[in-house]
């Protein structure tokens, strides 16, 4: 899905997709301080220790996350917002839209925050973490699968499955999450622009 899109979408839709993972890392580790300490726990950098030291990077991590989601958004904006400068495509959405969720939350969230201890190895769980997520996007950059963003969703936006008539090359566009039901009822052509410049191969568009 990444490897036709332009570079700095390819980092930034990754790196949004995985804030869930950080978030509830940040609940997790706060939770079990609470209930072991009470809320006179505050990590600070006096004194730090392997909890306070995964606990910052968790929390650096989250905003770099949240901020490479306003990052996708805006880019997705700004191709509507400009969509006069871009090539348009007319595609027809298909049933399938915001695929393979069940099976992101079930082998990928779930398995992170669970296989290691972040309580008895906080910074190696930390590490472990962030290399598995390292490899995981390789993997994407190199791959025609799917990688589905939870975060992208609750912030507005749904991934729809295409077709189209022109060899336009384009199977997934971003529409808005509030209109899944317009579009997925949708009979008719929609126009549509590519995330990318218009003679560049990419299979990523976003709905007008």
């Amino acid at each position: 899905m990444f490897r036709t899109s332009r570079r700095t979408f390819q980092i930034a839709y990754y790196l949004s997709s995985v804030l869930p993972v950080y978030l509830l890392l940040l609940i997790f580790m706060i939770s079990i301080k609470i209930e072991t300490l009470g809320f006179s726990w505050v990590p600070r950098y006096k004194n730090l220790n392997g909890y306070k030291i995964a606990f910052i990077l968790c929390t650096i991590c989250t905003v770099i996350s949240f901020i490479s989601l306003v990052k996708v958004k805006s880019i997705i904006k700004n191709i509507q917002d400009h969509s006069r400068s871009f090539g348009k495509f007319k595609v027809k959405i298909t049933q399938r839209y915001n695929a393979g969720f069940r099976e992101f939350i079930l082998s990928f969230i779930l398995p992170m925050i669970s296989t290691f201890s972040i309580t008895d190895y906080p910074c190696t769980t930390i590490v472990m973490i962030l290399l598995f997520q390292l490899a995981i996007f390789f993997f994407y950059m190199n791959s025609s699968d799917f990688f589905p963003n939870i975060s992208l969703i609750l912030f507005g936006f749904s991934v729809f499955q295409v077709t189209s008539e022109d060899n336009s090359s384009i199977k997934y566009v971003f529409g808005k999450t509030k209109d899944i039901d317009k579009l997925i009822q949708s009979k008719q052509e929609i126009l549509a622009v590519k995330i990318g410049s218009t003679g560049f191969p990419s299979n990523i568009a976003v709905v007008l």
